[in-house]
């Protein structure tokens, strides 16, 4: 009798725990945004004052250097926030959250790859540093504009509609 009590109540705790349990989808877009937030004005921080200087090559390298660095642990930052909200409870929610993670850590691989390239730049060569410089720049806009809006890597509607509800994801998106 108390194995089958014992294995009935195993089952039970089985079941409890693997029916929802994640976050509703609007505190999961309220953990997602606000790391979305942080993300984007750290990404406005370290871009404001960038400003190529092509009389000091070397402090124009390291000020590219220092944006790229921040971004990096930034991108990495939202990344731990997704995954520390958990997967929302709603269907697709595990995989919605899942590809963000993705998302956002392959952000974090290039920005440290172009960080990398940036480093080793050459400063004696104002044309190699401009083109790098530019190719990175377009980059960064394209992916920051991106990687501030989570709508652009969800596609579960309820999740899509709690985003689109956020005041801080709505703010990211004008």
């Amino acid at each position: 009798m108390r194995t089958r009590a014992g294995a009935l109540l195993a089952v039970l705790v089985l079941l409890l725990t693997a029916c929802g349990g994640g976050p509703a989808p609007r505190a999961w877009a309220s953990d997602v945004c606000g790391a979305a937030g942080s993300l984007d004005a750290a990404m406005q921080r370290a871009t404001d004052h960038l400003t190529p200087d092509r009389g000091d090559m070397a402090q124009t390298r390291t000020d590219f250097v220092l944006v790229l660095t921040t971004l990096e642990k930034q991108t990495l930052a939202f990344a731990h926030a997704v995954e520390k909200a958990g997967a929302p409870d709603v269907g697709g929610g595990e995989r919605a959250s899942t590809r963000l993670v993705r998302r956002l850590r392959q952000a974090h691989a290039d920005f440290a790859r172009e960080r990398r390239q940036v480093a080793h730049l050459d400063t004696s060569d104002p044309g190699q540093m401009g083109r790098v410089f530019a190719r990175v720049a377009s980059s960064l806009k394209a992916r920051g504009d991106g990687l501030a809006d989570p709508l652009t890597a969800v596609s579960v509607p309820r999740l899509r509609a709690a985003l689109r509800h956020d005041t801080t994801c709505a703010r990211l998106r004008r």
